[in-house]
């Protein structure tokens, strides 16, 4: 999980907007694959599915003022294809190719 902070930029004339996260979204949904820590704040699987063009997510943000005037908006977080994460938990190394000997190494010409 990767921690990631919404920056929201709402005036008003009064008072300040409060703004916090109403929903999030996944093109490669897994259960658990985010977490909200604060009202601006949330944790995001940054693992990916092998195929397709990557995971994204939309956080959807609503301000809203003290006389309930509100304004609502989306962000786009995308962890592109070529994320490398690291291996699960109890995942098994790849075995290294075998050093060449004799007649299988290469000849220098």
């Amino acid at each position: 999980m990767v921690p990631v902070a919404i920056a929201v930029e709402a005036t008003d004339n009064e008072s300040a907007p409060a703004c916090a996260i109403t929903g999030v979204t996944s093109n490669e949904p897994i259960q658990g694959d985010w977490v909200l820590t604060g009202p601006l704040t949330l944790s995001l699987r940054a693992e990916r599915e092998g195929q397709g063009t990557g995971r994204s997510y939309r956080v959807a943000v609503r301000c809203v003022d003290a006389a309930g005037n509100s304004v609502a908006g989306i962000a786009t977080v995308l962890v592109p294809k070529g994320k490398q994460h690291p291996p699960h938990a109890g995942a098994k190394p790849k075995p290294r190719p075998k050093p060449r000997h004799g007649k299988d190494r290469p000849r220098k010409k």
